[in-house]
């Protein structure tokens, strides 16, 4: 039974996914499912801001727009519906996970994202690329199945086909995701062998530092992604490109690839709780090794996060010499400049995290559960109680709770 999906995409990406979507068609049709159909709804500006590799907070506008999208965009069989693919690693090394897009209301239990290659339809815990993680919506149980083993499980004759549509899915998933996205991490279509991380992300920085990032989005009207030059670098491809093209990789991008894997390998469990790219790269860095194509766009990014986060340090350090202010469970009234506004979405629901800082330059922080419509750059009179004084990234900060909020100047 076709299933109706919303979306938002950037237009930009419009003919790319038409594109896409016809040549999975095609699969369908292979597949014996409905095709996927497209219909396009309002259009709107949305604003993104980030900060660039040279530490400047850049912000543009793009148009996007709805897409309500008509096929098989979620599979089940006796009440059994595919929520995510775990590429296993070899060596222990680590899981990817990939959800499959349009299951994101579903929360799959974090133990998946260590568990080994087993099956629990047979129980047992040998060697294998991908397994599969199902649930069953009426009895709410989670199970993670070998690809040999989804013909018992599910009672299909042709698990050959089960394969196929999980692929199907998975491919789907990361078309949207493309689509939906301003800055796609590109990736190459070649599998190879494992590329020791040092060694990939220094020529990662070799190509940044000579070209600049560039993501397979913003190639899609000529050009190559970061992620496939770093690969030609390599002498991965064995084409005539490569034999005009090469950039020389020097110590300094060696050590700032060392300094990238040590950021990227500590980041902590709470900040990849909800956060699967977050929870992909650090997997990549602990386990030293670029395994196959399929995460060399990962891979490229670790030096493109890190720089990320080198701009953000050193935007908050020349801004601020902040201290904690007041006492434990002081209740008192301050004159805030909203800094940035973050919003969580969870299992729990949604909470807005809003950063401020005071005259002196001292950062003040507080969640709630609301949405007050809060402007970045806007002073306001904050009430508020003292909960804790707390230290991020080296950064002293005065959290702040039970907060009432009034716009200093209408």
């Amino acid at each position: 039974m076709a299933e109706i999906r919303e979306f938002i995409i950037f237009i930009d990406n419009k003919k790319w996914l038409e594109e896409k979507i016809g040549k999975l068609n095609k699969k369908a049709i292979r597949l014996n499912l409905n095709p996927i159909y497209l219909q396009y709804g309002e259009t709107s500006v949305k604003t993104i801001k980030t900060i660039n590799e040279l530490g400047k907070e850049v912000s543009a506008d793009f148009v996007v727009q709805k897409i309500i999208l008509t096929g098989p965009v979620n599979i089940k069989f006796d009440g059994w519906e595919f929520l995510a693919t775990i590429q296993h690693l070899p060596d222990n090394a680590g899981n990817i996970f990939r959800q499959i897009v349009g299951t994101e209301n579903i929360s799959i239990p974090e133990v998946y994202r260590d568990v080994g290659p087993n099956c629990d339809h047979c129980n047992t815990n040998r060697y294998r690329n991908d397994t599969y993680i199902l649930f069953h919506e009426s009895s709410g149980m989670y199970t993670q199945v070998g690809s040999s083993c989804l013909k018992d499980f599910i009672g299909n004759s042709s698990p050959d086909k089960l394969v196929s549509i999980a692929e199907f899915l998975n491919e789907f998933s990361t078309i949207i995701h493309s689509a939906g996205n301003h800055e796609l991490f590109g990736g190459i279509r070649r599998e190879t062998s494992s590329i020791p991380l040092e060694e990939f992300l220094a020529n990662t920085n070799a190509i940044i530092r000579n070209y600049g990032w560039r993501s397979k989005s913003a190639c899609k009207d000529g050009g190559y992604p970061t992620s496939h030059l770093v690969a030609t670098n390599l002498r991965i491809y064995n084409k005539p490109f490569q034999d005009f093209f090469y950039v020389d990789v020097t110590e300094q991008d060696y050590e700032l690839a060392k300094k990238a894997i040590e950021y990227v390998e500590n980041i902590s469990d709470k900040e990849v709780a909800d956060n699967s790219y977050l929870y992909n790269i650090r997997t990549i860095a602990q386990s030293g090794l670029v395994l196959g194509y399929r995460l060399f766009g990962f891979a490229a990014s670790i030096v493109s996060a890190y720089n990320r986060e080198l701009a953000n340090r050193e935007r908050l350090a020349s801004i601020t010499k902040s201290e904690w202010i007041g006492s434990l469970k002081e209740r008192r009234i301050f004159d805030l400049t909203l800094t940035r506004t973050f919003i969580n979405d969870s299992y729990y629901g949604k909470t807005w995290k809003y950063i401020f800082h005071d005259m002196n330059g001292n950062i003040f922080t507080w969640n709630s559960s609301s949405n007050h419509d809060l402007k970045e750059g806007y002073l306001y009179i904050v009430k508020g109680s003292i909960k804790a004084h707390a230290m991020y990234k080296d950064i002293k900060q005065t959290v702040l709770t039970r907060c009432d909020v009034t716009k200093l100047f209408d």
